[in-house]
This record gives C-alpha cells, sequence and structure tokens, in this order.
C-alpha cells in the first residue's frame, strides 16, 4: 500500500484549508454547469442587477429631429486637441455636405487613424446625449439638413472651437 500524503491545502474565503483526500476534485463541467445555474437564476429573478428603464423622453418621438436629440445636451468628451479637431471637421462637414456627401465620408478614430469612422460613429464615440438614447444612422441622415439639426450642431461646433482657443498656447 502506497504511503498517505498529506492532501494539498485550498485558499478559500475562509482561509486555507484542506482538502479532503478521499473525495476527487470535482469536474469542471460540473462547475461550469453549477455555475450557469446559478447566472440564469439571478437573470430570471433580476438579482444583483437593475435593468435601465428608457423613459418616453429618452427616445426621440416620431416628430422630434434626432439630431437634436442627440446633441442638444449632449456632453462632448474628448481628450486631445487632435480629437477636437477631427470633432470640429465634422460638425462642419455635417453643416456644409449633403446627406449622401456625409454618408461617404469617413473621419479618423480617437486614436488618430486616418478614415476609421464615418459621421454617426464618431458623434457615438465622443458625445454622450442627455436623456441617454441611441442615434439611428439612417434617421440622422435624413433630420441632419433640417434648420433645428444645424443650429444644434452650430451649438457643439462652436462649443468645441471655444475649447480649442483655450488649449492654445498664448502669443507672444
Amino acid at each position: 500500500m502506497p504511503p498517505m500524503t498529506p492532501a494539498p491545502a485550498i485558499e478559500t474565503a475562509r482561509g486555507v484549508e484542506k482538502r479532503d483526500s478521499r473525495q476527487p476534485p470535482q469536474p469542471v463541467a460540473l462547475m461550469k454547469a453549477r455555475l450557469t445555474s446559478l447566472l440564469l437564476i439571478l437573470t430570471l429573478t433580476g438579482v444583483g442587477c437593475q435593468k435601465q428603464k428608457v423613459s418616453p423622453a429618452s427616445a426621440p418621438t416620431s416628430h422630434q429631429n434626432s439630431v437634436v436629440a442627440y446633441l442638444g445636451n449632449a456632453e462632448r468628451q474628448s481628450e486631445t486637441d487632435d480629437q477636437r479637431r477631427e470633432i470640429q471637421k465634422a460638425l462642419e462637414d455635417m453643416l456644409r455636405m449633403t446627406p449622401s456627401e456625409l454618408k461617404a465620408q469617413r473621419y479618423a478614430d480617437y486614436e488618430g487613424k486616418p478614415g476609421a469612422w464615418s459621421v454617426t460613429e464618431l458623434l457615438k464615440h465622443y458625445f454622450v446625449p442627455d436623456p441617454m438614447m441611441a442615434l439611428d444612422d439612417e434617421q440622422f441622415y435624413k433630420d441632419v439638413g433640417a434648420a433645428e439639426a444645424r443650429a444644434a450642431i452650430q451649438r457643439q461646433l462652436d462649443a468645441v472651437k471655444q475649447a480649442l482657443q483655450e488649449d492654445m498656447p498664448p502669443k507672444n
């Protein structure tokens, strides 16, 4: 009979415990099944998370312009002047290009990789709408030329230009 070796120690939330060497370790598949069951139960009961309810005000209504709804109270989030200049370019293009020209236009991503994003992707990456909402690309291109959309775009453009001016070193 082979000599008995001590059971390996296992670190748990209660400290270091010795595993009973007579019981085989649980197979990984059984542990995965138990974890999956637990996650399913938590998901079905809603324990551990709360769904964010979307109020009717957070989605643009059929008569509300999607560009205004998205950009109207949006917070711009950019870190560098290069990002702000790319945002400025996109906003200026939104004011001067037709929807079909705008669809074809591409912009640098946050790392500066040219041609990575469409105008709607750029907006989704740099602007956080208030209230939170999704930006429907097709509706955006239908709404972008409207007067109220142009006014919301111009307000964001003025703000990004101001941010760029504030970051410029003083001229001597």
